[in-house]
């Protein structure tokens, strides 16, 4: 994901080579101990991979002694970021791998947006005839999810109780794998259980400019958010899953009483 973050960047590499010229062997890994943030943040930072958090800005503001109108000015920087990604982007809630690894199961998320679905009902029966989930997971995954404080049962239904969740982007990750190898073969399933008229699969083979690679994978994050938008909109009734393959997740045995 690459977004110009000019002054910051600037202001950063500048300074770091200031301290190079007193001290050769200064690193950018002291460099970061001494703004009090990771190394790898303020790497890709300068690469122009990622955004400073707020909590980083103050960071090197204090450190480096920044006034107010240098302090605006990374602030607005931040904000165009966020516009540029999606308007929605700000209010979503990075979950750490630690705790996507606790639901990186396919059918964590499918609850999760199932309780967006007016009156489901907060029980395992109901979730496992949705999904088609055995009664023991559903169990389990209700349990897990009221725990961790991302749903909660209202009056016998289902409700989100927590933002939007994201993942990091280009961090290796183990449960992030395992998410997707779930989709996959969900996806694998529905080609032969879904109704071409309910679903959308589509591939290209392509020879490409790998040096453009960066810019196609924050245009194909920016569409998946621009289709989520249009289709959260109006009457919510079915939970979907999205991977550049759209189907809808369900007990396919069922299918005909959701058509």
């Amino acid at each position: 994901m690459k977004i110009e973050m000019g002054f910051c960047r600037h202001l950063l590499e500048s300074e770091l080579q200031v301290r190079k010229n007193k001290n050769a062997q200064y690193s950018l890994r002291a460099f970061a101990r001494d703004l009090g943030i990771g190394t790898t943040s303020l790497s890709d930072v300068l690469a122009d991979k990622r955004k400073l958090s707020a909590k980083n800005i103050q960071k090197i503001g204090e450190s480096l002694e920044l006034n107010e109108k240098e302090l605006q000015k990374i602030f607005e920087e931040l904000r165009e970021f966020n516009r540029l990604i999606s308007p929605e982007e700000e209010v979503k809630n990075t979950i750490t791998d630690q705790d996507f690894s606790l639901i990186s199961d396919w059918y964590y998320f499918a609850i999760l947006n199932l309780a967006k679905v007016e009156n489901t009902q907060g029980e395992a029966k109901e979730i496992s005839y949705r999904l088609g989930l055995d009664i023991h997971i559903s169990e389990m995954a209700l349990l897990k999810l009221i725990k961790m404080e991302l749903i909660s049962i209202e009056d016998g239904y289902l409700k989100r109780t927590s933002k939007p969740l994201t993942t990091s982007y280009d961090t290796p990750s183990e449960a992030i794998v395992t998410h997707h190898k779930g989709k996959l073969a969900l996806a694998s399933k529905a080609l032969d259980h879904t109704d071409l008229k309910d679903r959308e699969f589509g591939s290209k083979t392509l020879a490409i400019n790998p040096k453009k690679l960066e810019k196609a994978k924050l245009l194909l994050r920016k569409s998946l958010l621009k289709v989520e938008k249009i289709l959260e909109t109006g009457e919510l009734t079915e939970v979907y899953t999205l991977n550049h393959q759209l189907f809808p997740l369900r007990d396919w045995s069922q299918k005909n009483e959701h058509l």
